[in-house]
């Protein structure tokens, strides 16, 4: 049952060409991110273009989930995952052929899978040493008496002098891998969502839409919601000055409870945002618009939803572009994931 599933699911995704009103030809490359959680499948396709907007839109949309199919996230139904995202490439006209020959892929783990922290790096070490060193502190952070684990670091803010290290088991990683072997994609990096969101953000803030809303010399905060917490960082430009997640279970909360935890977090950080974006996750509209105003109210400041495909090209691109904004904002960490493609293949990003 599961070879003949996937015999076909490679079939529906290579037989699937880019359309011709993508303006997209073959010899186009970019980056192709796909994130999925518990509750949904993402996909966005970013080419490289000369000009302001520095980036092309050409595919993006999306997909539920079977209930079930993925828990606190881990696959429990490889088939029907994999079928989902089949699903959703063959409708963006998604080749799995093309993406394998053109295209920097790029998948990510959620939020609430990893254990992450903030280290200081060792004086006078290199850059490169500094990543192994940390790499390797975050192998401690799991307690899971020897089990395997996907470990990571990156730069956290200026100066180079501090590391966000994340880990996470194993599975959830090979989960996702699995996943985009069955849809015949491939994968040629693994990212964490909470990353994800936050260059999408960071690289969108010289656009329009932060251009109109914000003051660019104030301090500002993104908050990221996902389905088991809150997160919430404070930047001074691009640089980032504080963060901190607390578990929140967003399904089922009220706007005033998630606002709450914002606030909470907001009042134990050494700074203070005069301004947030938020990415709402998979929150429903109403309910993302009523808790942008309970934060506005609670903190007395300005509160937006971030549209990460505000400040792209998105002309010919094919997907539903012009979807509420709330599930636009859903596209965000897709969309970072293929920025990061697109950043492998030269592209500097901020």
């Amino acid at each position: 049952m599961v070879t003949e599933f996937l015999r076909r699911a490679t079939r529906i995704a290579k037989s699937a060409a880019f359309r011709a009103d993508a303006g997209v030809s073959a010899g186009d490359s970019g980056g192709c991110g796909v994130y999925f959680d518990d509750v949904a499948v993402q996909v966005v396709r970013l080419t490289r273009i000369p000009g302001p907007a520095r980036a092309r839109l050409t595919a993006c949309g999306g997909a539920a989930l079977p209930e079930g199919a993925v828990r606190a996230g881990r696959v429990r139904k490889p088939e029907a995952v994999a079928r989902t995202l089949a699903e959703v490439c063959e409708r963006l006209g998604l080749s799995a052929t093309d993406v394998r020959r053109r295209d920097t892929a790029v998948i990510a783990v959620p939020a609430y899978t990893l254990v992450t922290e903030t280290v200081v790096c060792p004086r006078e070490m290199a850059p490169r040493a500094a990543r192994a060193w940390g790499e390797r502190f975050a192998a401690a952070l799991l307690n899971d008496d020897g089990g395997r684990r996907r470990v990571g670091a990156t730069w956290a803010g200026a100066g180079r002098r501090s590391l966000r290290v994340f880990a996470c088991a194993g599975e959830t990683v090979d989960d996702r891998l699995a996943i985009m072997e069955m849809a015949g994609l491939p994968v040629h990096a693994v990212d964490a969502a909470p990353l994800a969101v936050r260059r999408a953000y960071l690289w969108g803030s010289d656009g329009p839409t932060h251009a109109e809303t914000c003051d660019a010399t104030r301090l500002h905060g993104l908050v990221q919601i996902d389905e088991h917490g809150v997160d919430v960082g404070v930047f001074d430009a691009a640089e980032c000055l504080s963060e901190r997640r607390v578990p929140v279970a967003a399904e089922g909360a009220t706007p005033m409870r998630l606002a709450d935890a914002v606030h909470h977090i907001c009042r134990e950080l050494p700074v203070a945002p005069q301004r947030l974006h938020v990415s709402p996750g998979s929150l429903p509209q109403q309910t993302a618009n009523a808790f942008c105003d309970a934060v506005s109210e609670t903190l007395s400041v300005p509160v937006h939803t971030f549209d990460p495909l505000a400040g792209l090209d998105t002309v010919g691109a094919v997907g539903r572009v012009r979807n509420t904004l709330a599930q636009r904002a859903a596209l965000a960490t897709a969309c970072g994931l293929a920025l990061r493609g697109l950043a492998q293949r030269g592209m500097p990003l901020r």
